[in-house]
């Protein structure tokens, strides 16, 4: 015979078992995740710097690189050498016969590029997915006309995961080798790309006895 559904006022204590149960949840997954948010891993970096690379407005740099490790693309940061004050466009885009394809995965703008330190744009925002062993490329862009400079280092390649590419004019339809690396580093978020195992199995647990709590309201 099926049975119907049970109403209690005050609460039946099947209710009161999943209120706990629900609450518990929330406190196990939320907590963890917010120690753990906005955590950065370095991947890719060259610091081996010798030169430096000038470009203005008109003209784009970029520095390809090959991730080792799989996550959302927190932060890059990029050498200076010389300080413009101007802003510069730093955009992530994929690759393509080894250069920047021209698809845009995502960007940020520095809003002053400075002086013989690191110049570090935030990606968090952009979402941008990084797959092991495929290339990328570090894009920068300058906005008027004052120089700016990037570190780099001449000569046999200190960074072994890609190169440093231009575009020397407006409208260029090549892109230019270098045979240097720029000064970079990638940062990458290992913590929030995928659910931890634990968190998934507190989650399965959790729904497996609401449904055991549920069935209960119909002996």
């Amino acid at each position: 015979m099926r049975g119907r559904a049970v109403t209690c006022d005050p609460p039946c204590s099947w209710q009161r078992d999943v209120l706990f149960v629900v609450s518990a949840l929330v406190l196990l997954l939320v907590a963890p995740m917010g120690r753990a948010w906005g955590a950065m891993t370095l991947d890719q970096q060259n610091l081996v710097m010798d030169a430096s690379i000038v470009f203005n407005n008109n003209q784009s740099m970029a520095q390809t690189f090959t991730p080792s490790i799989a996550g959302l693309l927190s932060q890059v940061d990029v050498m200076s050498a010389s300080q413009s004050g101007q802003p510069v466009t730093v955009s992530i885009q994929t690759v393509a016969g080894d250069v920047p394809s021209g698809t845009v995965l995502g960007s940020a703008t520095i809003p002053s590029w400075a002086s013989s330190s690191w110049n570090s744009v935030d990606l968090a925002s952009e979402s941008i997915w990084l797959t092991p062993g495929q290339p990328y490329a570090i894009v920068l862009a300058g906005h008027t006309a004052p120089w700016s400079g990037i570190a780099v280092n001449w000569g046999p390649d200190a960074y072994p995961g890609g190169d440093t590419w231009a575009h020397w004019w407006t409208g260029a339809t090549s892109w230019s080798h270098y045979q240097c690396d720029m000064g970079f580093r990638t940062w990458v978020d290992t913590v929030n790309a995928i659910p931890a195992p634990g968190s998934i199995l507190l989650v399965s647990l959790g729904l497996g006895l609401l449904g055991h709590l549920r069935r209960r309201r119909f002996l």
